[in-house]
């Protein structure tokens, strides 16, 4: 007999095998898993903490917008507003010997029963029975707004930014104590998220315009402005007739520098201004479906600051070397870092020096220093970086546009020329302005201030000589004095 094979056969070889694949391809999925949630909640965390920042920042300005307009209804006759005058202003508590002070009335709202008449009142009053955005997040805000006994501090409830209420910001107002500032806090809030800005605001007294006048204003060449203007003339019957002329009256500076080519291109964009210029601020803007009809050629943004003005047309007719700025003194421009340029203009120093040097603080750090150099101020360059403007800020009239232009017969800015550049929010000519907006000047407001000057003129230190009064403390200041006896007038 033959010997028979057996063979075996074992079954379940690979079951190891696979379950260690599961498992090392459940871990990878729970990792993966794992990674995924924590990439959403972070993404979820971001754009929270982008939400409550953007809801600070929102309340921030709001807030600011509704301090600046009710301070601005109150009218006082001092001068200075130190830390006291500032505190009974913010509480209510001025009396006869703190001078005159007048609140105005609200001119887009009322309300029906104040708590009071300091600004803090104003404040707690316009959110509390005018404005209706506030919600209540926690059982807590049923109690806003709550005054501080002191009445420093101002706690508000939270006002929404949408419908649903999940994103809101919380505003609190707090006079400094012993100070003239008020601080604003807005915090931001969505979804258990926060964030938290805060911005101080002096109360100060002064006039909004830097030229404000009852007459006629006229700027000739030569002249900027930094600031807004405003003027009352044209509201009186008769004023506005023919031969007393307009209420303003600007010249453009640069006008006549070349009598052939640059005015020819100069009268071209006025009549295009004339034309096309919808918000009244003496620029086109090329991307603009009206205001760019016209434009082209060498009517265009050679500057590139998105407006086509006087200042583009002036670059490009003296830019001999195409870097798009114009060198008016080489030395001073190698001075600023800039060596090795020559002089491409010296038809008008004086214009070009005072386009140079306007807004001589370029950064805004308080400080005319290297730095505002860097960004053009007094580099011996005219370009884009001097921001040219005839007027930098608005301008504003008491008279309607429809009575001017009706009793002259042109266009208002047929003799307004010249860009003005208002701040960001602010329209560029402003009309009908009541007296709040462009209060009137009388006489009667200055009445009292010869006999202040008279008074500090006689109680102060005396002018004494070389060894007494102001004589003697400028001269320990290193000044000089010359007597005048030593003076000697010549004749003409």
């Amino acid at each position: 007999m033959g010997c028979s094979k057996i063979t075996r056969v074992k079954n379940g070889w690979a079951t190891v095998p696979a379950l260690l694949m599961l498992t090392v391809i459940a871990a990878i999925t729970a990792g993966i898993a794992s990674v995924s949630w924590t990439n959403m909640r972070s993404a979820q965390a971001i754009i929270g903490i982008a939400k409550a920042q953007s809801a600070a920042e929102s309340g921030l300005s709001f807030a600011s917008r509704r301090l600046l307009s009710e301070v601005n209804r109150f009218v006082i006759d001092k001068g200075v507003i130190d830390s006291d005058l500032a505190e009974k202003l913010w509480r209510g508590t001025w009396t006869a010997a703190d001078g005159q002070v007048s609140v105005l009335t609200a001119s887009d709202y009322s309300v029906g029963s104040p708590t009071g008449t300091g600004i803090v009142h104003c404040l707690q009053d316009v959110y509390n029975q005018v404005d209706l955005h506030a919600i209540e997040v926690t059982a807590g805000d049923a109690l806003l707004p709550s005054l501080s006994s002191d009445e420093h501090t101002l706690v508000l409830k939270p006002v929404a930014l949408d419908t649903t209420g999940d994103t809101y910001f919380r505003l609190t107002y707090e006079l400094i104590e012993n100070d003239t500032r008020v601080l604003i806090t807005s915090v931001g809030e969505f979804d258990g998220l926060s964030r938290t800005i805060s911005m101080q605001f002096d109360l100060d007294k002064r006039i909004n315009y830097a030229l404000v006048a009852m007459s006629r204003i006229m700027l000739g060449r030569n002249v900027l402005v930094e600031g807004p203007i405003g003027t009352r003339y044209g509201i009186e019957s008769g004023e506005l007739n023919p031969q007393f002329g307009n209420p303003l009256v600007m010249r453009s500076d640069f006008f006549g520098l070349d009598s052939v080519a640059l005015d020819g291109e100069m009268s071209n964009f006025f009549n295009l201004l004339l034309a096309n210029d919808v918000d009244g601020d003496n620029r086109l803007r090329p991307n603009h479906p009206s205001e760019s009809a016209g434009l082209g050629g060498s009517l265009i943004d050679y500057d590139g600051d998105q407006y086509v003005t006087e200042m583009d047309l002036f670059l490009s007719h003296y830019d001999s070397d195409g870097d798009i700025g114009v060198v008016y003194d080489a030395v001073l421009a190698a001075a600023a870092g800039s060596p090795g340029l020559a002089q491409e203009f010296s038809e008008d120093l004086q214009l070009a020096a005072l386009i140079d040097n306007a807004r001589s603080d370029r950064n805004g750090d308080g400080v005319v220093d290297s730095i505002d150099q860097e960004l053009g101020w007094n580099d011996g360059i005219i370009d884009y970086r001097d921001r040219y403007a005839k007027v930098d800020g608005y301008i504003g009239f008491a008279v309607d546009i429809a009575d001017w232009e009706a009793q002259t017969g042109t266009q208002w800015q047929s003799d307004v020329l010249g860009p003005i550049a208002p701040d960001f929010g602010e329209a560029a000519s402003q009309f009908e302005l009541t007296g709040d907006q462009l209060a009137e000047l009388t006489t009667a407001m200055f009445a009292g201030a010869q006999t202040w000057f008279e008074t500090e003129s006689l109680t102060g230190t005396a002018f004494g000589d070389t060894t007494t009064g102001q004589v003697a403390s400028n001269i320990l200041d290193g000044g000089t004095y010359t007597s005048s006896s030593d003076i000697s007038i010549c004749p003409k």
